[in-house]
């Protein structure tokens, strides 16, 4: 099989990540293990909010489901945000509101209001992932880029295995309102580091942006046959993998009687396996440029 010239011009300059790009894949990586840790916590308190609040497992559902609508409905919009005001800009308020609405979980009073601030919760994360990326595109060169998103987006995993082993312990401890409380600080110390240490964005050539009616602009993307499978793959993905996280630790717990921190250990164990395959990938991710069917 062929591959593009491109391909191998790619692979041939492939640089280690600079300084500037090490800092800004360190900072944004620790803001998605805190993004991970804060909407995961929940899964964790599930049974502990259901029997204080008396919901049933349909109302369970609703509390998860409520951060998943609007986490997806602000996609495209953060992207949006960014580009207006900035990746900087909006990455941080992103974090400052997740972490503010992450502590008012822990002060829900009745179920209509968990419901609403979980919504909000996740339109403060839901603008994130675009605003990241773009913040790694204008932070790095474009030889370093894949490698800079791999070990960015390969906090995932990370954060899906720490958010298990701090969330329990914390609910079994102190119950589960004081487990949001200290998540929140989480994200507040991230913020923080963001303010003082991102570094600026590297100077941009003028033709960098391909406008809409270029060719591999918007409207070559939206008529790829290969971008709307990519879509369709991990949307079922993405419906197998947050069914799982969303409802294993409540079954364990309630349906095979294990405790809340036994609960805790082994939902770390598929997203350890999980994090050590992507950073192995992270480190060995080389730029590529393919064509679009």
């Amino acid at each position: 099989m062929k591959h593009p010239p491109e391909v191998h011009r790619a692979k041939a300059d492939r640089t280690p990540l600079d300084r500037a790009a090490r800092i800004t894949v360190i900072l944004l990586f620790a803001a998605w293990v805190v993004d991970y840790i804060d909407r995961l916590a929940i899964n964790l308190a599930l049974p502990s909010i259901g029997a204080e609040f008396g919901l049933g497992h349909t109302q369970q559902g609703m509390v998860i489901s409520a951060f998943f609508l609007s986490y997806a409905l602000c996609q495209i919009p953060g992207g949006l945000l960014a580009d207006k005001f900035g990746s900087r800009r909006v990455v941080s308020w992103s974090l400052l509101i997740w972490s503010l609405f992450t502590a008012l979980t822990g002060t829900a009073w009745a179920f209509a209001v968990l419901l609403a601030i979980r919504f909000v919760f996740g339109v403060g994360q839901g603008v994130y992932p675009a605003a990241a990326m773009k913040a790694v595109a204008e932070r790095t060169a474009p030889e370093q880029r894949m490698t800079a998103t791999g070990w960015a987006q390969s906090s995932n995993a990370f954060g899906a295995v720490l958010a298990p082993l701090i969330a329990a312990p914390i609910i079994a401890l102190w119950g589960w309102r004081m487990s949001f409380f200290a998540v929140a600080g989480l994200g507040v110390l991230v913020w923080a580091a963001i303010q003082l240490w991102l570094p600026a964005t590297l100077p941009q050539s003028d033709d960098t942006e391909a406008r809409p009616d270029q060719p591999g602009g918007l409207r070559t993307v939206l008529a790829s046959g290969v971008m709307w499978r990519f879509t369709l793959m991990f949307f079922g993905y993405g419906i197998i993998v947050w069914g799982l996280n969303s409802w294993i630790p409540s079954y364990l717990q309630t349906e095979r009687g294990i405790s809340l921190t036994g609960s805790g250990l082994l939902s770390a164990i598929p997203p350890w396996l999980v994090a050590s395959r992507s950073s192995s990938v992270a480190s060995s991710s080389t730029v590529s440029a393919v064509g679009i069917d």
